[in-house]
């Protein structure tokens, strides 16, 4: 697959669109998913909304190749709940099921003006708890990418990012004005780019009526070790 990724700094007319997802009730898109060059398996994003509660799943196929390695599945839950209009993560969830099957559940909470989370391990060999509390909200990588999607323009310049069992600061860098191709479809709109630990996570979203995600990349060392594009809506905005 050859991919065109050109920023365009004063030849696309930029907006943010009014763009929300949670204005609608149901949605999924596929994803083609590509570890270090080599197809590797397919990714269904899948959104749902009831009332004032969201629930979004995520879920990583492997291929046969991949299953080789020991990445069988990998199972992203996260439930958002709405509170005088604002977004708050209350449940996350992460499983990767192969060779060495690991899992990872946060739990939020919000009492007295402080955030506070909870860790939970649970691995093959034993279950460890964390806890940690911040004047700032904890957000987990899914939670972003919907912060991403559905209120881009205020994006903070500091988040505390939960990341399997431990939190990092990270400063997200926004781009705008930006193109990517993929195969034979054309897509504009905006990247969001932080780095987490030793890792570069590249975002591209765009401009439609969900800003939904089209591309990722994840790079090491400046090598790339992770690409996932978008195939296809499997459920339309509804």
């Amino acid at each position: 697959m050859r991919i065109l990724y050109t920023i365009l700094l004063n030849l696309v007319i930029y907006s943010y669109g009014m763009a929300d997802i949670t204005q609608f009730s149901s949605y999924a898109a596929k994803y083609e998913v590509y570890y270090k060059g080599i197809e590797a398996g397919e990714m269904i994003f899948n959104y749902h909304k009831d009332g004032n509660e969201i629930d979004i799943t995520v879920e990583t196929k492997g291929n046969s190749l991949a299953r080789l390695i020991g990445r069988d599945k990998e199972i992203q839950k996260l439930k958002i709940k709405y509170n005088n209009s604002k977004a708050l993560p209350i449940y996350y969830e992460y499983k990767k099921i192969g060779k060495k099957n690991k899992e990872y559940r946060y739990n939020y909470s919000y009492l007295k003006n402080k955030y506070e989370l909870e860790i939970n391990e649970i691995s093959n060999i034993n279950d460890i708890k964390k806890e940690f509390k911040s004047d700032e909200m904890f957000v987990d990588g899914l939670f972003f990418k919907f912060l991403s999607m559905t209120n881009p323009k205020n994006i903070k310049n500091e988040y505390n990012l939960v990341s399997k069992d431990n939190v990092r600061k990270i400063y997200p860098i926004i781009k705008k004005n930006q193109k990517i191709r993929i195969g034979d479809k054309s897509f504009t709109g905006f990247s969001i780019t932080y780095v987490n630990k030793n890792k570069n996570n590249i975002t591209f979203y765009a401009v439609d009526d969900i800003n939904k995600m089209v591309y990722k990349e994840v790079r090491k060392n400046d090598k790339s070790i992770l690409k996932i594009y978008f195939k296809e809506e499997l459920i339309k905005i509804k």
